[in-house]
């Protein structure tokens, strides 16, 4: 039967301006009791408005095709479509600039859920492109998720000595837990480089002419006949040393006899001499010559006076370093006087020989107060250097099971190259209510050392539900030994969330492996690591990721005996940390 059409059935109606389709009562301008079609044609994809009996007040569209629902404005602000609640407040606002305000005066929103806990609650995956940013920190099951972390609340600036003394000892506030983001180390050493050590050997029975007693018997001496350095008219015997093997003033190369000249003349007579050059390897006093008067007279005699305990050698012992200029080398004596020692440096700042340029004379194997130190070759020292140091960070806390405090590594003797920076955690580590973390400079042979290293601690308060466990490894837990059903971790009445699992190497030569697996409920075994070797000064973290351990599991460290030898217990500190899931 054909559809009645407007004006032929009583379908419609218009009354008092008000137009009904269905119904003859209408009580809107226009009103349709029943669906209402949309489409092109008689025939083809249409969409049908209707109202659900089912749920009052509710309209469906159903469409067969294509977009359902459309809308277009031509406005260039403000709002073009808002959906509000029972009280007229927008819940979904869709404005002209193309941007679309979820609940922007207050609420929640929930996807993949009902009854939203927070302002965005997602059940499922969620997937960003871009950089995620926060005002107050991340929380949840892998509370290290993201690259930019801001839930931090304290930090340390410390700079260790050589001995492991406390940089933080965590509160014993028995509900609270401390999340260490970041422990950053740096190298800051300026040392002094081992300076070039000598000694010398000195001739007890040989010496230099260092002065001469005038007789007084010359005549006809007058002011003409007064030397200088550079007229020279007093001579001495020679010696028996011909200055083979020995290095000598420039200023008088090849010359191993004493020279000198007449000062001054009284009344005809010499009444003065300077000694030029004292000579060396005199045994006894040589005889002196003075030139004769150059008027005519008789000639000046006189005896020279000898002092023994020259220098005659000057040894290197260590080459030292860091030198960029020849160091001054000094003796350190009471008695002599004259010596002089100069050293060449080589390219790679090292001292590669002593030169003794003068053997100076008075020098004593004892000095004047009797005892041995005297003749100490002193070089002075190369300027400050940078160099290698290392870091040790131990944390003492009462490990799995309780019982006594213990001290367990984070890393040990770890190098740190001169300039470098060494961030320790490669994940965030757990500390407990009295926890100790100690932390110090060590030089390159493993020993303390002060003014090596400043370190930065980053770390937060949070609550109980994050867990940190950390033991050092002895002889009834550690590697070559029995150690089943010896738990690190366990996952009791909840799951845990696992954001590190570190270990680290502590000794001082040898790489050692150990494994690291999975005890399910069920009674199943799953490696996280198997025989995997940690290397000397190396700390290894497990963790790229954070792993879920389920209710009923545990984990524990394990030392397979076959193919590990029974010395190599205690060589290897495991620190977990994690989160203990309650929702």
């Amino acid at each position: 039967m054909a559809k009645n059409r407007i004006g032929f059935s009583s379908d419609f109606v218009l009354n008092n301006s008000e137009v009904g389709i269905g119904t003859t009562n209408p009580l809107e301008k226009l009103h349709v009791g029943g669906n209402l079609l949309v489409g092109i044609g008689t025939t083809g994809t249409h969409i049908v408005q209707k109202p659900l009996t089912t749920n009052n007040g509710t309209l469906s569209w159903e469409g067969t095709a294509g977009q359902l629902f459309s809308i277009t404005n031509n406005l260039t602000e403000g709002s073009i479509f808002t959906i509000n609640d029972s009280g007229a407040v927008p819940i979904i606002d869709a404005l002209a600039d193309s941007t679309v305000q979820l609940v922007p005066y207050g609420g929640s929103v929930a996807i993949g859920k009902t009854l939203p806990e927070h302002t965005v609650d997602v059940r499922g995956d969620v997937k960003i492109s871009g950089i995620v940013t926060a005002d107050s920190g991340f929380s949840g099951e892998a509370f290290n998720a993201y690259p930019f972390y801001s839930g931090i609340t304290s930090s340390v600036f410390a700079s260790p000595t050589g001995v492991l003394n406390p940089v933080i000892t965590f509160p014993s506030t028995a509900d609270k837990r401390y999340i260490i983001h970041s422990i950053n180390v740096a190298n800051v050493a300026r040392v002094q480089p081992t300076g070039a050590g000598a000694s010398v050997s000195i001739d007890m029975n040989a010496g230099a002419v260092t002065s001469v007693t005038i007789d007084g018997v010359g005549v006809g001496y007058t002011d003409g006949d007064i030397g200088s350095p550079t007229n020279l008219n007093v001579s001495f015997a020679t010696t028996s040393y011909v200055g083979v093997g020995t290095t000598g003033d420039p200023a008088y190369a090849g010359i191993t006899s004493a020279l000198g000249y007449i000062t001054a003349v009284s009344g005809g007579a010499v009444t003065g001499v300077a000694i030029t050059f004292g000579g060396f390897g005199y045994t006894s006093a040589p005889a002196v010559t003075f030139d004769p008067p150059a008027a005519g007279g008789t000639t000046e005699t006189g005896t020279s006076v000898l002092t023994l305990g020259e220098v005659t050698a000057a040894y290197l012992n260590v080459p030292g370093e860091g030198y960029k200029t020849p160091p001054t080398v000094s003796i350190a004596s009471t008695t002599g006087v004259g010596a002089s020692i100069t050293a060449d440096v080589d390219s790679d700042g090292k001292v590669i020989r002593l030169n003794l340029i003068s053997r100076g004379y008075g020098y004593s194997t004892s000095n004047a107060l009797g005892n041995n130190e005297e003749n100490e070759v002193y070089i002075s020292l190369p300027p400050l250097a940078k160099t290698e140091v290392g870091v040790d960070v131990e944390v003492d806390r009462v490990p799995v099971g309780g019982g006594t405090t213990v001290a367990s590594y984070l890393a040990f003797d770890v190098p740190i190259p001169v300039g470098g920076v060494l961030e320790v955690l490669k994940q965030p580590a757990v500390m407990n209510p009295d926890d100790v973390l100690k932390i110090r400079g060590i030089d390159a042979d493993g020993s303390g050392l002060s003014d090596a290293i400043d370190v930065c601690i980053s770390y937060e308060e949070t609550n109980s539900n994050y867990i940190g466990y950390g033991t050092a490894t002895p002889a009834n837990v550690g590697l070559g030994t029995t150690v089943a059903n010896i738990g690190i971790i366990s996952a009791t009445t909840n799951p845990v969330m696992i954001q590190s699992i570190r270990l680290t190497n502590t000794e001082f030569v040898g790489d050692y492996d150990v494994s690291v697996k999975v005890i399910t409920g069920a009674g199943q075994t799953f490696y996280l690591a198997r025989n995997l070797m940690i290397p000397s000064f190396a700390s290894v973290e497990l963790c790229d990721t954070p792993k879920r351990i389920e209710a009923g599991s545990y984990i524990l460290m394990d030392a397979e005996t076959v193919g590990i030898d029974a010395n190599e217990a205690s060589t290897i500190d495991i620190q977990v940390s994690g989160r203990t899931i309650t929702n």
